[in-house]
């Protein structure tokens, strides 16, 4: 794991050639977590850094994911283009979890919590 991320540092520090760098798609966590951080780390907007992850091909949804994870980071949630959030029909209810989490509290469905304080559901 560390050789994969150093070797994503390299590029990024141009001590080695991105050419050089063979990023594989097979959805192994090893690999995938270089090929989401490649393109999370080098693209230019956190929608190029989401489209190259998913032209890998292969595992593209994980890779995806994590090229966007980082590409959120770097950017902030207000880089997504606007027509990828109407298409989503949940984002608002998606943007207030992400809120309440950032927040460090959220409400706990009644049902999920009768089931936690009675033993029955472990958190």
């Amino acid at each position: 794991m560390l050789e994969a991320a150093r070797s994503v540092e390299f590029v990024l520090s141009a001590t080695r050639d991105p050419a050089e760098l063979e990023l594989e798609n097979g959805g192994y966590v090893v690999t995938t977590l270089q090929a989401g951080l490649f393109c999370g780390l080098t693209a230019e907007t956190a929608a190029d850094a989401i489209v190259d992850a998913v032209m890998l091909g292969g595992d593209t949804d994980t890779i995806g994911a994590v090229a966007g994870a980082v590409a959120g980071a770097r950017f902030g949630a207000d880089a997504l283009p606007e027509r990828w959030l109407r298409a989503i029909d949940e984002s608002e209810a998606l943007e207030d979890l992400g809120a309440a989490l950032a927040a460090g509290s959220f409400d706990v469905d009644s049902t999920a919590e009768s089931f936690y304080a009675g033993g029955t559901l472990d958190l």
